[in-house]
């Protein structure tokens, strides 16, 4: 579940800078964060160290250290920092920049480098997160990523689930602007966990597959090869070669390699710091180099590549060879202790080498990278290379589980916790494979019965895999253990059978912090409890569950809580249990109170007669909930305080509240947010400001804007008129509702499309809609009235 390569990195804090320890790198793709990144391009053996991150633009949690060889991409580097500042402070922009293009060309140091660039992190104050999620990441990375953000964010408890835990992301981010970094994108699905639209968070997203930005609205700038330019330095820093003296055979190498710096740097490593003799045989190899058995397994793009890679592997001694193969058991992106990879070495037997000089010699030859922790780490496409020429792969797993075995007679609960911590980590995705389940309880059930050695998301992955006793366990933890994580976990795991333990817990009263946790997990039956807490209870969370809890009949204690408390969360929850009952005393709170969350409240409880205080606030905060609520209470009075904030807010609810104040008088602003802003909220509301004036921009909207809703929308305003555009969306587009509009524009000519769409969408609404034109497409009535489609397309879009 948790990987520990997606494990801690450093975080810098403005005021007080908390360290992680023991974090290692990211790698691109896979479940990762953190330490150095092989990467898809650098250059090892460089003097120059990579800057340090500013202690005071807060968080600087995950992103791995630029690569010692860092080559810049200058080009690259101006035109996405300009991006993401203009995205940080302009009218809007796009919450999201992506960076697109193949495996190996530079994306993620490309992305390492922006995060550590002084400017960028001066445009985010609130701080810079990086995560990987390639192909492999599962949902539970995703909660304990968000977990692990709520923590830095100052938030101990961690939620059960990834939608709770994106509200509280949500509200703690609220008035922060951070930068979210997501390398290695598959799936556009994965991102609902950081679905941050009500904060001013930005995001740069890296992936090789465009279909995967375009489904989120956006357009990935594509990263092209390197020039032979580029392509050249490199391959002289690779081989430790002057760059105005490398050999004739450079030019055809770096051509060979398609200009992909994995090649480069592969083919450079062979011959470094080896006579010219050796560079004509490098070239003969890579011309001569055949791919027959193994290239129907991959991506024509990745020829060159693979070609490079198997020359190079080629060149290492019969042995090396045969010790580098086993890596392919190591998951994507898995940073690995020098001690697991010799453990397992010396277990196979492969020959008398001392594996501790294959490992050097194969980051030597870059096809193995080692960070400053002396963590391994593969590349993922060498990973893949590995992977496709292995006939066994269940049998390399079964191995190394076998390795550990017998390395630790004593029980899998005497392997150590390396730096980085690798076997706890991944004993579970070995077991798997291995196809070794019974093993794999077995493994759970001892860890866990000692399971102070793990930490919250090791222990709930072991606890997935026990397959019996399983309540018996949870029972023991719960009465033995004091980690307030460990409770939480094992009474959601016990669930209604819990209920037991649960009030027990909150009548010893052990645990304060979790009282409310323990109130909401009982509910009607905690009453009695609620009641005592909330005559006694000074902790703001407990009295906030307990007014929950007990409703109706408590709300003579929210009256004066009202009065006499000056906790923010308490007063809203007072609020919100009274309504228009606590009118006079919102009133109050308006006068005395500077809480934005609670001005807030009380501005859109009081609605317009809060109007003179609205009108103070609107120009005396500087808050930008409070603005927001205050023109939401003024209206059109407001205007020109609408027009102002309009052109000064970056966050959607800020946008979409000025041009509803605004209404027809946005027109000109509509548009300019139509061609910038890819929050669909804020282009709906654009949309419907524009109203029927949006057929006169429909043409330069659909050659401008890449997001779908705008798209659709340009498209049905125009009808018939856009079956040019309709052609082109449906050959160039994956967007599955802009497909089903392109095909109700083109009729029955579209008829392919629309069977090749229910294949492939998994909308229901998208399918029915899909057949139902099929069907009548196919009818005699379809076919004699061609007038009668037209019909119902009006009627479709209606």
């Amino acid at each position: 579940m948790t990987k520990e390569s997606k494990g801690l990195g450093t975080v810098n804090s403005g005021s007080g800078a908390v360290a992680h320890s023991g974090g290692v790198g990211a790698g691109q793709g896979g479940v990762a964060i953190g330490g150095n990144l092989y990467g898809d391009l650098h250059l090892h053996g460089s003097s120059a160290s990579p800057p340090k991150p500013r202690s005071e633009s807060g968080i600087f949690f995950g992103v791995p250290e630029l690569p010692p060889n860092y080559l810049p991409r200058k080009e690259y580097l101006e035109e996405f920092r300009t991006a993401l500042q203009q995205n940080s402070i302009g009218l809007t922009g796009a919450a999201h920049v992506g960076v697109q293009g193949m495996g190996g060309l530079g994306k993620s140091v490309l992305a390492i480098a922006l995060a550590r660039d002084e400017d960028v992190q001066a445009a985010f104050p609130g701080g810079i997160f990086w995560f990987t999620f390639g192909q492999e990441v599962k949902d539970d990375d995703l909660l304990a990523w968000q977990n692990t953000i709520l923590k830095l964010l100052g938030q101990q408890e961690p939620e059960e689930s990834i939608d709770f835990s994106r509200h509280r992301l949500n509200a703690a981010l609220r008035d922060k602007c951070c930068l979210f970094i997501i390398d290695d994108i598959w799936d556009s699905r994965h991102l609902k966990c950081f679905d941050l639209s009500g904060t001013d968070c930005r995001f740069l997203l890296t992936s090789r597959k465009a279909d995967v930005l375009e489904r989120l609205g956006i357009e990935g700038k594509p990263i092209e090869l390197l020039s032979e330019e580029q392509a050249l330095a490199m391959l002289a820093r690779y081989s430790a070669y002057d760059p105005d003296e490398l050999p004739e055979e450079a030019v055809e190498i770096v051509k060979e390699c398609g200009y992909l710096p994995l090649a480069v740097a592969a083919i450079g490593s062979m011959v470094k710091r080896k006579p010219a003799n050796r560079w004509k045989l490098a070239l003969h190899k890579l011309q001569e180099a055949k791919l027959d058995k193994i290239a129907f397994k991959f991506d024509y793009q990745y020829e060159n590549l693979f070609r490079a890679l198997q020359v190079s592997v080629e060149a290492l001694p019969a042995v090396t060879q045969k010790y580098y193969a086993t890596l392919a058991v190591f998951p994507e992106d898995a940073k690995i202790p020098e001690s697991a990879v010799t453990m397992y070495w010396e277990h196979c037997r492969l020959s008398d080498d001392e594996p501790l000089d294959v490992i050097d010699a194969l980051v030597d030859a870059s096809l193995l990278s080692r960070d400053e922790y002396d963590a391994l780490q593969l590349h993922d496409l060498l990973r893949d290379y590995l992977i496709k020429q292995t006939k066994d792969i269940a049998g390399l797993h079964k191995q190394l589980l076998d390795a550990y075995q017998a390395a630790y007679p004593g029980g899998w609960h005497t392997i150590p916790y390396e730096s980085p911590c690798y076997f706890y980590n991944h004993w579970h995705f070995h077991s798997q494979i291995a196809d070794e389940m019974a093993q794999a309880s077995i493994i759970a059930d001892d860890i866990i019965k000692h399971q102070s050695l793990l930490d919250l998301e090791k222990l709930r992955v072991a606890l997935q895999f026990v397959n019996y006793n399983l309540e018996d366990i949870v029972y023991q933890l719960v009465k033995t253990n004091h980690h307030q994580d460990v409770l939480i976990t094992c009474l959601n795991i016990l669930g209604d059978e819990a209920k037991d333990e649960a009030l027990r817990l909150l009548k010893e009263d052990k645990y304060p912090n979790l009282t409310a946790s323990w109130l909401k997990r009982l509910g009607g039956e905690a009453k009695e409890e609620a009641r005592n807490l909330l005559r006694k209870s000074q902790n703001s969370q407990v009295v906030v569950a307990c007014l929950n809890l007990l409703g109706e009949e408590a709300k003579e204690k929210a009256r004066n809580l009202l009065r006499k408390s000056q906790n923010s969360q308490v007063l809203v929850t007072c609020l919100d249990l009274l309504g228009k009952e606590a009118k006079e005393e919102a009133r109050n709170l308006l006068k005395r109170s500077h809480n934005p969350h609670v001005l807030f409240t009380c501005l859109n409880l009081l609605g317009i007669e809060a109007k003179d205080e609205a009108r103070f606030l609107l120009s005396t905060s500087n808050n930008k909930q409070v603005k927001r609520a205050c023109l939401s209470v003024l209206g059109e009075e407001a205007k020109e305080e609408a027009r102002y904030f309009l052109r000064e807010s970056k966050h959607p609810m800020d946008l979409i509240c000025c041009l509803k104040a605004l209404g027809n008088d946005a027109k000109d602003e509509a548009r300019l947010l139509i061609l910038s802003s890819n929050n669909k909220r804020v282009l709906n509301t654009c949309l419907k400001i524009l109203g029927e004036e949006l057929k006169e921009d429909a043409h330069c909207f659909l050659k401008e804007c890449k997001h779908p809703t705008v798209l659709s929308a340009c498209l049905n305003a125009l009808g018939d008129k856009a079956k040019k555009e309709a052609r082109w969306l449906l050959k160039s587009r994956k967007n599955g509702g802009l497909l089903l509009t392109c095909i109700r524009i083109l009729g029955k000519e579209a008829k392919a499309e629309a069977e090749l769409l229910i294949k492939t969408s998994s909308d229901r609404l998208i399918l029915k809609e899909c057949r139902e034109l099929i069907r009548f497409w196919e009818t005699s009535l379809g076919s004699q009235f061609p007038e009668l489609d037209q019909l119902r397309k009006k009627l479709a879009d209606k």
